[in-house]
């Protein structure tokens, strides 16, 4: 089971829900980002919660990905990323 993505509302309640793909595309491009980037913060086995002011980073970071690497579910994650910034909300990614 790969990392699970939840986007949240201001008060925490899920707005939405998905888990990542069968290739672990989320948890690849957060495991091989460079250190200083907020998405190598993923914790692969954990929880971790970003805010909406870290979501704009976070949105930035996932769009300048090389093409290649903006599967699906990446897609969804910025989707996702947009919702919670317009709510004030969060992103939790679990890991397993």
């Amino acid at each position: 089971m790969g990392l699970g993505i939840y986007i949240l509302d201001l008060r925490g309640d899920a707005m939405n829900s998905f888990t990542d793909d069968e290739s672990d595309s989320i948890r690849g491009v957060c495991e091989s980002a460079p250190e200083d980037s907020l998405r190598h913060g993923v914790n692969r086995y954990g929880e971790t919660l970003f805010n909406s002011i870290q979501l704009n980073r976070l949105v930035a970071e996932l769009k300048a990905l090389p093409e290649g690497e903006q599967s699906p579910v990446v897609q969804k994650v910025v989707e996702g990323a947009n919702q919670a910034i317009y709510r004030t909300g969060y992103i939790r990614f679990i890991g397993d």
